[in-house]
């Protein structure tokens, strides 16, 4: 029987999860719904690290909503500044050396971007299993669980976001999800993920 998006996630986290694990956290949908379905695993509130690579550039609100969520979800969260595209890596590496980080938990997608089409679960990166969960959703089933389970999401995704992040734009009607962002940056990911980004 093939399993649904929610069934491999959960099977993914049952058999990698470890309390000293971290998790990247920027407050995207993605993110919400992998917290939710984790701490259903789990069974408790994650005493997890976790980190936030912060451009200082991202919308006010998305910066309250991750205030928000880290004093609800008590979260052990690590804020790391970078300025620009190309100091995410370095920003990266700090918060992967700073933590001594063995495995870490990202909320990614496949079909969010051409340049994660080919993820796989797990792989190992800088000495760091990184850990994709939530390859197989798309953005329709993350939508359902959001509605469905009632889990709490930035409000910006009420106003014509479809993709947060630093310099984010209100996607293009009729365009895909990242159809807002600036297409260099799309060029400038593939890049990145080159270097060792997410």
């Amino acid at each position: 029987m093939e399993l649904n998006p929610d069934q491999v996630a959960r099977k993914i986290i049952k058999a990698t999860y470890s309390p000293d694990a971290c998790i990247f956290f920027k407050g995207g949908k993605e993110t919400m719904v992998m917290l939710y379905i984790m701490q259903d695993v789990v069974g408790s509130n994650l005493k997890n690290p976790f980190i936030f690579l912060d451009s200082g550039n991202e919308q006010q609100e998305l910066y309250d909503f991750i205030d928000e969520q880290e004093e609800e979800m008590g979260m052990n969260l690590h804020r790391f500044p970078f300025d620009g595209h190309e100091d995410k890596i370095r920003a990266l590496k700090e918060a992967i050396d700073t933590l001594n980080l063995e495995k870490v938990f990202v909320a990614i997608r496949r079909d969010e971007s051409p340049a994660r089409k080919d993820e796989v679960y797990l792989k190992i990166k800088d000495g760091t299993v990184r850990i994709h969960p939530m390859l197989e959703f798309t953005e329709e089933d993350i939508w359902a669980m959001l509605k469905g389970k009632n889990i709490p999401y930035c409000k910006l995704l009420d106003q014509g976001y479809r993709a947060l992040g630093d310099g984010a734009q209100k996607s293009v009607e009729g365009g895909d999800e990242r159809s807002g962002r600036d297409q260099d940056k799309e060029k400038v990911m593939e890049r990145l993920r080159k270097l060792g980004y997410f």
